[in-house]
């Protein structure tokens, strides 16, 4: 299966509709209702732990005493965070093989600073929007974070969808958006159905994919999902 583009939802969404030649529901007209389900369907990926809506971020300098990062900090959360996962860290110049893991997001520990982070709690704050909090170090430290992110909206008929195999569910969702629009509960629900069908399919898919790992299962969600591992 090759990896779909706007154009291929663009042509399935005006078939399921019945625009075809295009009259009405132009890649422009659609485009915003296909970014509209494009992240419906990520979010729904994430609630199952699904990786397609997984990233790691690039290597973040966090000098000492720095205590909080949030997007617009110094350095800057990625912007298309959603929730951490994992966060690592290791001695600023050093080596992939020196990241280790961080304990989080539990509370922070009522410690004064070190050399190290070692410990990180997450959090919305009201000014600032998703945040991550440290106790800050001592010294200059480097750190990766492992985190659940929204996708790349799509802009022109080239951009990929970043979700593979997941056309036929985006284009099915947006059918039902287009349908709402104009009124038509009746094929919005019928949309709807077919949707949701495919949808369930796509995570079943995942969620088997993942169980042919070996290794030992935690649940996608919640605090247990979160490595805390000792040094």
């Amino acid at each position: 299966m090759a990896v779909a583009v706007l154009s291929d939802i663009v042509s399935r969404v005006q078939a399921l509709v019945n625009d075809t030649p295009a009259a009405v529901y132009t890649q422009a007209v659609l485009l915003p209702y296909i970014n509209v389900a494009q992240d419906e369907v990520a979010a729904a990926l994430r609630n199952h732990g699904v990786a397609f809506t997984k990233f790691r971020s690039a290597t973040l300098t966090v000098t000492a005493g720095t205590t909080a990062l949030y997007i617009g900090s110094s350095p800057t959360l990625p912007t298309n965070l959603v929730e951490p996962i994992t966060m690592w860290e290791r001695p600023s110049g050093g080596q992939e093989q020196d990241f280790y893991p961080m304990f989080g997001p539990s509370t922070l520990p009522n410690y004064g600073q070190n050399q190290t982070l070692t410990y990180w709690y997450y959090y919305q704050d009201a000014t600032n929007g998703p945040s991550i909090l440290t106790l800050g170090a001592t010294t200059n430290r480097e750190v990766r974070i492992d985190y659940y992110g929204d996708l790349t909206t799509f802009a022109s008929s080239s951009d990929k969808l970043m979700i593979y195999g997941a056309q036929n569910v985006v284009a099915y969702r947006t059918a039902s958006l287009v349908c709402l629009s104009r009124g038509d509960s009746d094929g919005a629900q019928a949309f709807n159905l077919v949707y949701e069908k495919n949808l369930g399919t796509l995570c079943s898919e995942q969620v088997k994919e993942g169980q042919a790992r070996p290794g030992r299962r935690l649940p996608a969600r919640g605090i247990a999902r979160y490595l805390i591992v000792g040094r």
